[in-house]
């Protein structure tokens, strides 16, 4: 659910991982992050891509990887 809410917040995967850091982490993305999330995303887009998946549900799958990944990130999982 949470890719959806990033996916219908904006098309922009900037304005996206901006957004998805800002709810998640309570902060804004650095421009490292930003770079990292968008060549995710790039990644994940061409192995779908490859992998023989449609072109409707790259961009959702995609998604659905970055957000998995940022779930699985130490800022998230333990309080400072």
């Amino acid at each position: 659910r949470f890719a959806e809410r990033l996916r219908s917040f904006s098309s922009d995967d900037t304005v996206r991982i901006q957004r998805a850091y800002e709810l998640l982490f309570a902060r804004a993305a650095q421009a490292d992050e930003i770079a990292a999330g968008k060549a995710f995303l790039a990644s994940a887009a061409r192995q779908l891509r490859e992998d023989g998946m449609n072109a409707a549900q790259i961009d959702t799958e995609s998604q659905h990887a970055y957000v998995r990944a940022l779930f699985r990130l130490n800022e998230f999982v333990y309080l400072d």
